[in-house]
């Protein structure tokens, strides 16, 4: 059940946060948000929180790729590949996110 209810929130914030890229220039607070989605989601579901961080950078990552090729691509993206600095970025921000989680849950567990 806690599994259906992470998909779920997962959806609702990728698709929030995906709409929040796409329209946005405000890079500090995509950045505060996909640290919060994904340690919210490794709250819910702390299973493979690898999982969500990934999940969470490759939606994002589509969308970028999506915006390059059928809306308006972001100033300095010349090719797809120039897509590939900010697809790490997002991915180091979640995994950080998702393991800011982890580690939180095991600093209570032990107290």
């Amino acid at each position: 059940m806690r599994l259906f209810a992470a998909l779920a929130l997962a959806a609702a914030c990728i698709a929030v946060l995906i709409r929040l890229d796409l329209h946005s220039d405000d890079t500090g607070v995509l950045v505060f948000l996909i640290l919060t989605t994904a340690f919210l989601l490794t709250a819910v579901c702390p299973r493979r929180p690898w999982a969500w961080a990934l999940l969470l950078a490759s939606s994002l990552t589509v969308a970028e790729v999506y915006n390059f090729y059928y809306g308006a691509p972001r100033p300095g993206l010349q090719t797809v590949l120039s897509i590939a600095p900010i697809g790490l970025f997002i991915t180091a921000v979640s995994l950080l996110g998702a393991y800011a989680a982890v580690l939180l849950r095991w600093l209570i567990s032990e107290s």
